[in-house]
This record gives C-alpha cells, sequence and structure tokens, in this order.
C-alpha cells in the first residue's frame, strides 16, 4: 500500500468582527451574469436541453420556476422512472 506525503495547507483562521454582513443575491452589486450562464450551460448540457432555450427563460427567474418550465422536457434517470 502506498502512502501519499501530501498534507494539505493549513491556513491561520482569520476573524473580523462587523455589524451586518451584506448578501448580494440579485446582482447589484456584483455582476454575477456570466457565472450563471456557466452554471444553466452546463445543467442544460447534462440534460440534454439546447442551453441557448435555458436562457432565454433563466435570467432574472427563479431556478425552480425555470425547472418548472422546463419539467415536461426534462427525462428520468433510469434508477427514479421505475
Amino acid at each position: 500500500m502506498r502512502t501519499s506525503s501530501w498534507r494539505p495547507k493549513i491556513l491561520p483562521l482569520r476573524v473580523f468582527e462587523c455589524a451586518v454582513i451584506l448578501f448580494d443575491l440579485d446582482g447589484v452589486l456584483v455582476d454575477s451574469t456570466r457565472s450563471v450562464d456557466r452554471q444553466w450551460r452546463m445543467w442544460a448540457k447534462e440534460r440534454n436541453i439546447d442551453p441557448e432555450r435555458v436562457l432565454e427563460i433563466a435570467h432574472g427567474v427563479r431556478t425552480i420556476e425555470v425547472v418548472r418550465k422546463l419539467a415536461r422536457i426534462l427525462t428520468l434517470p433510469p434508477k427514479w422512472s421505475g
């Protein structure tokens, strides 16, 4: 049996104090369009759906709503369909 000498690098824990934390969930502070596009494209390709079709309906829409709109063309994996 081979043993590896590789060990993960342990970084020092950074602690900071703050009064609030701001989450940018709507893309106002940080433009996440490219990242969102990339994820939807990957999701579509994994399911053999045209990525452009998904992107036409995905922007500004909750994930669950996109999936609901596409549900009729999604196929279940064999382990779930049976």
